[in-house]
């Protein structure tokens, strides 16, 4: 079991936009494959302040070490969405590629990574959402906890426009056993 909680800071940094916090299930079913069960909270800056979305999440995520100084992995993911007000939903899944380069000799620095997620609307059944990450960095902090500093680029589908966002974020992983 993990939990993760993730921070994020876009358009104006001295302000917090977005907070979520995962508490997620794990089994992994061979050397490849992962699936996981999770529950989200997920607190986001709106116009009238911040408003609160909770998620289930399922996921079925391969991983290959392709060398000793690369691996490849995709996360797949099916999000059932509540969300405060009258608009629930829609449900989404969400794809990301990520490649990671392990560090050996670092310190508490543990790899290098860069990742693309799409999100796709199952409602209106088109991409909506964009996530470019050409930089992440994992610190180990101990034996259950790691800390991922990252940038990424989010680009969000409005109506027929695309807009797009730069955002520093945090996350802090626990591993609960």
């Amino acid at each position: 079991m993990q939990l993760h909680e993730e921070s994020r800071w876009n358009r104006d940094s001295s302000r917090l936009n977005e907070q979520l916090i995962t508490p997620q299930i794990l089994w992994q079913a061979n050397e490849i494959w992962r699936f996981s069960v999770a529950y989200t909270y997920y607190r986001y800056h709106s116009g009238n302040g911040f408003d609160n979305e909770h998620r289930l999440e399922l996921e079925a995520n391969p991983h290959w070490k392709l060398t000793d100084w690369v691996t490849l992995d995709l996360r797949n993911r099916l999000e059932v969405r509540f969300r405060d007000g009258p608009s629930n939903g829609p449900e989404r899944t969400r794809h990301r590629i990520q490649y990671t380069f392990p560090l050996a000799h670092a310190g508490p620095l543990q790899s290098l990574y860069f990742n693309d997620e799409f999100f796709l609307d199952l409602d209106h059944k088109q991409l909506n959402q964009n996530r470019l990450t050409p930089l992440g960095l994992s610190f180990k902090l101990n034996d259950h906890a790691q800390l991922r500093l990252y940038y990424l680029v989010q680009s969000i589908r409005t109506h027929a426009e695309w807009d797009h966002a730069h955002v520093l974020g945090t996350q802090l992983q626990f591993q609960l056993k």
